[in-house]
Order: C-alpha cells, then sequence, then structure tokens
C-alpha cells in the first residue's frame, strides 16, 4: 500500500469528506516521524479502530496520538487497532460488571456522554487515571484482550511529551507536515 492509499483510507475509515485528505496526511507524517510507528502500522491501527473511534466524536489527531502511546509501549498495528476497538466497544455497550468497576472508582460513565452519541474517551480516561484504576480494573472495564493495552493509554494521558494529550495538541498542528517532510527528502 502506498501513502496515498492509506492515507484515503482514513478519510473514508472516520467518515470524512476527501477534502480532509490533506490533514490526514500531515497528522500520519507527523505520528509516523514522532512516535514509536510507520505509515503501515498505522495503516492497520486504523483499519481496525477508525470506523468506531470516529463513531465516539474521537478524531483522527486523538486516535493518532493513542496510536503513538501504544507504540510507545511497543503495542503497534492491527493489536493496537484491535485494542482500541474492543476497549471502545465495551465503553459503547457496557456490562454489568463494567458498570459496577466504574461505580467502584467512582468514575460516572454517563458523564462523558453527549447527546449525540458520542463519549469523551480522553476525559473518561483522564478519570480513569485519576481514580487510581489498576490492571484488574482495566481487564474488568475493557476486557481481557484490551484490558492491559486500554491501561497504558490510561496511565499515558498526561506523560508528558509522549503522553496521549501532548500528542493530539501536537497533530492538531500538524498542518503542512507531510509537505515539509517531502521537501526535506528531496535535498
Amino acid at each position: 500500500a502506498d501513502a496515498a492509499d492509506i492515507a484515503t483510507n482514513v478519510v473514508k475509515g472516520f467518515g470524512l469528506e476527501i477534502s480532509e485528505l490533506a490533514r490526514v496526511n500531515d497528522v500520519l507524517a507527523l505520528s509516523a516521524s514522532s512516535t514509536n510507528q510507520n505509515i503501515l502500522e498505522m495503516a492497520a491501527a486504523f483499519r481496525d479502530s477508525a470506523p468506531l473511534a470516529s463513531d465516539l466524536g474521537l478524531t483522527v489527531e486523538d486516535t493518532a496520538a493513542m496510536m503513538g502511546a501504544l507504540a510507545g509501549a511497543g503495542v503497534k498495528a492491527n493489536v493496537a487497532g484491535t485494542s482500541l476497538k474492543i476497549g471502545l466497544q465495551r465503553l459503547l455497550v457496557p456490562t454489568g460488571g463494567v458498570l459496577d468497576t466504574f461505580q467502584r472508582l467512582g468514575v460516572g460513565l454517563a458523564e462523558f456522554r453527549n447527546a449525540a452519541g458520542g463519549l469523551d474517551v480522553s476525559g473518561l480516561m483522564s478519570a480513569l487515571r485519576g481514580a487510581g484504576m489498576d490492571a484488574r480494573d482495566a481487564i474488568d472495564i475493557f476486557g481481557a484482550e484490551a484490558g492491559t493495552r486500554m491501561k497504558v493509554l490510561v496511565d499515558a494521558m498526561h506523560d508528558g511529551q509522549g503522553g496521549v494529550a501532548a500528542l493530539a495538541a501536537q497533530f492538531k498542528e500538524a498542518g503542512g507536515a507531510a509537505g515539509q517532510m517531502a521537501a526535506v527528502q528531496q535535498q
């Protein structure tokens, strides 16, 4: 797959207009150059997570930041994308056990839902971190397959330069990154 095909797939996965292609290219370029993942690994991660992430209100930048944080812990490609997808699914349709764990932690899941059916995922993860979510809690909430990987995200919400919040802010300012990288490569 070439970079244009990957970016187009991300645009479609997020349900964006093709006019957003330059923005997506910039985010992919900056993410590949500033996190521990390459374009092909990001393509696999986005393929598995983009539709649900978009439905819940996550942006390309937010999702790329989450993938970057996971990549920093060695979780990449389809493993990262599948983990995020499963974790988000468990938040979208929580079981009684998930709700019990939220209650025990003192975090109200309903507080993070919006009228459009989306979810303030970053706010929720920050609240879980503040509540002291441990590995057992993460497995109870996000499931056996995704739990420990989602804990990486919860723990990385505000971890300096490599944290999800910092990466998302950086990626939201990615305008022109792909063009700058291409110019450097041509020199």
